[in-house]
């Protein structure tokens, strides 16, 4: 009568047929919006609002301005800005910036820039002394600014005040992280400075010219770095730019109406299953499988018939239980829908010598309350209409960690 779970890897596709059952009316919605997409946006896009408009496209190159550092030994990319280059794009979409520079032009745009970070070259070359050498050559990062107006001066001056702005980021976060650089050269100077004291006293001459050298290298870097914020300025160099007039042809034709009667019907089964997947109700003994493989499912029975439904749960019970020492099976229930049709359920164990006992799960339960009882051992009654499988999960293990012994589960409804 009972039939082990270990079917959980499997895909249930009467599961995910129900879950189109119950929500039949995802597919019509689906199929209505998309269809109001297809034959709605032509329009739009072929309205006199639209007409006349024009893309201009400016791409910039930043300059890496700390790259002299490389000269004294001091890696350039030590240098992290703040804030970082993209929140500083985050920056550019704040409102109030928006409004400043859309309220300096004639003109409504709409600007979107984008950034490429810089390119890494591993390149290999033979040096003077025939030795073969590999070093990283590093790019600079491009700025894309792209503009759509249908006034081409309205979008230059646009794509200008982006530009100034990003350059002002640029400068901030630059020159704020040389000058966290100095504060840190600032502390190693100091502490070259104390060792030299210490190493001073011992007279070791080998030893206070080589802290005097490490000390000369720290002032020359904090120098060069020093000299390096004064020359930034955080500029974008211009590469390319271009104008091209946007086309729209406001039209729609049967195919394209029948690929959205077909998209909107995929869109709608596609929600549908994801609404099933991440659904976490008991529906079926699939379900309950997640517990453990071992589980045994003992069966289904209603409540309204639950004397005649209920004689092969009772059957499979008896079965789990002959040749053992159980006398008293414990029911374990997560809701308390069955409170009322229990006795029935009782009443047939009982005729058996077999005595029955309700346990409702609190979030509240005593140890006393999980560990077994003597002879004991455990029914799960789980129902497919309120019960969640993130509910039995940590019930199945109190109980298992317990130490009980568990029959399987049973599923009731209404």
């Amino acid at each position: 009568m009972s039939t082990h779970l270990n079917r959980g890897n499997e895909i249930d596709l009467g599961r995910l047929l129900t879950a189109l059952k119950l929500r039949w009316w995802l597919l019509p919605v689906s199929v209505v919006l998309v269809l109001a997409a297809v034959l709605i946006q032509p329009q739009l896009s072929g309205s006199d609002a639209n007409q006349g408009l024009l893309a201009v496209t400016k791409a910039f190159e930043a300059k890496i301005e700390t790259a002299p550092l490389s000269i004294i030994g001091f890696d350039p990319g030590a240098t992290t800005p703040f804030p970082s280059f993209d929140n500083q794009l985050a920056a550019l979409q704040d409102p109030v910036f928006v409004e400043k520079i859309q309220g300096s032009i004639p003109s409504p745009i709409q600007v979107a820039v984008t950034r490429s970070e810089p390119k890494f070259t591993m390149i290999d070359t033979i040096d003077e002394s025939n030795n073969r050498v590999t070093f990283l050559s590093r790019g600079t990062s491009s700025y894309v600014f792209s503009c759509v107006s249908a006034d081409e001066q309205a979008c230059l001056l646009g794509i200008d005040g982006y530009v100034q702005e990003v350059s002002r980021l640029r400068y901030e976060s630059i020159t704020t992280g040389l000058k966290t650089n100095v504060e840190f050269l600032d502390q190693l100077i100091k502490s070259a400075v104390s060792r030299l004291d210490v190493i001073a006293s011992t007279g070791d001459s080998s030893s206070i010219a080589a802290e005097e050298a490490g000390l000369v290298d720290l002032n020359n870097k904090r120098q060069a770095v020093t000299e390096i914020i004064d020359q930034i300025s955080g500029e974008l160099q211009e590469v390319s730019t271009s104008t091209n007039q946007l086309v729209v042809k406001p039209k729609y034709t049967p195919t394209s109406i029948g690929f959205g009667i077909i998209f909107g019907l995929v869109i709608g089964i596609l929600v549908a299953l994801q609404l099933a997947f991440i659904d976490k109700r008991v529906r079926s003994e699939r379900d309950i499988c997640v517990l453990n493989p071992e589980v045994k499912y003992l069966g289904k029975f209603s409540l309204q018939q639950i004397e005649a439904t209920s004689i092969p749960v009772i059957a499979a019970i008896l079965s789990n239980i002959e040749n053992t020492a159980v006398s008293t099976v414990r029911f374990v229930l997560v809701s308390d829908q069955l409170s009322a049709g229990i006795p029935p359920l009782f009443e047939s164990l009982s005729r058996h010598q077999i005595s029955c006992e309700l346990v409702h799960v609190r979030k509240d339960m005593t140890l006393d309350e999980l560990l077994p009882r003597s002879k004991s051992a455990i029914v799960y009654l789980a129902s497919t209409e309120g019960d969640r499988i993130d509910q039995w999960l940590p019930t199945h293990s109190a109980f298992t960690n317990a130490g009980n012994q568990i029959l399987g589960c049973a599923l009731f409804d209404k």
